[in-house]
This record gives structure tokens, C-alpha cells and sequence, in this order.
């Protein structure tokens, strides 16, 4: 019964395809968010290798590695990934900022 559950099919006909010409979404929003992706790849950076490291001390636990190795480990992982959620954070935080600051009152 439960395999039948997971294979179910979902018709989403009423839903509108994702389309970059919508009148809402052009290809100048587009290229900021590319470039912001671009502009921020260091936290990606802390944040993936902080996974990696953390989920290698975690194997590291299991096959019975020295407490203190695999605890150091991850804990390291773990400083990486939030450093690299709080960079992120803070560029999000001062991006807006910056265009409350700079958007001009609607009349």
C-alpha cells in the first residue's frame, strides 16, 4: 500500500509553466540574481565544505575513530557552515538595506 503512495502520479496541468518572459519577471532580474549567486560563492564555499567536513566526521564516528578526532572534526564542519550562513545573512540583510534606502517613494 505504501508503494503505491510513492507512486502516484501528480497532475499539475493547472499550474503555469516557469517562463522567463512573465510580465513580472525580466531577464534584467534574471542577470541580478545570477550575478548575486556569483557575487556570494565564498559562503557557498564555507557552507559546502563545512557539510563535507561534517559529514566526514561523521563517518568518521562510525567506523570507531578516536573521540576526540571525530568531535573536533565536526565541530569544525559545523563552525564552517554557520560562518557561512552568517555571511550570507548579512549580505542579505544590508542588500536590503541598501534598497530601502535607495527606492524612491511612489507619489
Amino acid at each position: 500500500m505504501a508503494l503505491l503512495f510513492l507512486l502516484r502520479s501528480e497532475h499539475h496541468d493547472h499550474l503555469a509553466a516557469f517562463d522567463l518572459r512573465w510580465e513580472g519577471f525580466d531577464y534584467c532580474q534574471f542577470n541580478q540574481i545570477v550575478f548575486h549567486a556569483v557575487k556570494h560563492f565564498h559562503t557557498d564555499l564555507l557552507v559546502g565544505s563545512g557539510l563535507a567536513v561534517t559529514l566526514d566526521a561523521s563517518a568518521r564516528r562510525s567506523s570507531g575513530a578516536p573521540l576526540l578526532r571525530w568531535v573536533a572534526e565536526g565541530t569544525a564542519g559545523l563552525v564552517l557552515v554557520n560562518a557561512g550562513l552568517a555571511l550570507y545573512g548579512e549580505a542579505m540583510k544590508r542588500r536590503g538595506l541598501h534598497d530601502a534606502a535607495t527606492r524612491t517613494p511612489r507619489p
